[in-house]
């Protein structure tokens, strides 16, 4: 089953869904970034914080930020290109924090 804009109903459904397991669970919610953020792809992290920040209300991010509802949506759009200092400030409103730990040594392969 699809949409007028053509997303599935179950994607929505799944959205809706996880949106609504982070909005009272802070660790699954630092779960779920620590997992985003260790994929590699800072859109992915974008988006995991988006919707971090859509289940914490983003009138009340907005508030506790000072950040204009406009500049969060952008920060966490996937063309977001956010200052470490807006996005400390958004983690700060949904009650989490960066925090970095220690990588695997790579290997470097030799051609």
């Amino acid at each position: 089953m699809t949409t007028r804009k053509g997303v599935s109903q179950a994607s929505g459904d799944f959205e809706a869904h996880l949106i609504d397991s982070l909005k009272n669970d802070p660790k699954l919610a630092s779960e779920y970034l620590n997992a985003a953020i260790t994929d590699g792809d800072i859109r992915v992290f974008l988006l995991a914080l988006g919707q971090i920040t859509k289940a914490r209300g983003m009138s009340n991010v907005s508030k506790s930020t000072g950040l204009n509802r406009e500049n969060i949506y952008r920060i966490v759009s996937d063309k977001g290109n956010p200052r470490i200092k807006s996005v400390q400030a958004i983690l700060d409103a949904v009650g989490l924090r960066l925090r970095t730990e220690p990588s695997p040594k790579r290997v470097r392969k030799v051609g």
